[in-house]
């Protein structure tokens, strides 16, 4: 599972992007997780 919790973004002049986001995300099998981590690591020059 991933979890973000009171994620806000504010950018440089001042405007909120993102203010006090909350969410969750559940994976049906770790073995999604691991591909996706391999993957990321094919991506690498």
């Amino acid at each position: 599972m991933i979890r973000f919790e009171g994620v806000g973004k504010r950018y440089a002049n001042g405007h909120v992007g993102l203010h006090e986001l909350s969410f969750r995300v559940r994976f049906e099998a770790e073995f999604f997780v691991q591909a996706l981590f391999a993957g990321a690591e094919q991506e690498r020059p």
